[in-house]
């Protein structure tokens, strides 16, 4: 009874777990009405064994950023926090 009485309300709340990068920002896009981040790898260099490629993320009106990783996935995550940076930096000196 102890637990049920102390802990029922923090039971009910819905946890959600952390977003990454990239979900934020589609979700950021959809929010704003604008197309979605659209990812390109540009380059993939070094040896096979321990490769670094380079993706870059475009958002309409905010340009292209770009993010190195020794993995694909790393690196489009990389550039969309990039992204989301200077999205919030955009809109704090418009404000």
């Amino acid at each position: 009874l102890f637990i049920i009485k102390h802990w029922k309300k923090l039971a009910k709340q819905t946890i959600s777990p952390p977003q990454d990068p990239k979900t934020s920002l589609q979700e950021w896009t959809q929010k704003n009405k604008l197309s979605l981040p659209e990812y390109a790898m540009v380059n993939k260099s070094g040896p096979a064994h321990k490769p670094e490629f380079t993706i870059s993320v475009c958002i309409e009106n905010y340009g292209i950023v770009t993010a190195q990783a020794s993995s694909k996935k790393v690196a489009e995550q990389k550039a969309a926090e990039s992204m989301l940076e200077k999205i919030n930096s955009n809109t704090k000196k418009a404000s």
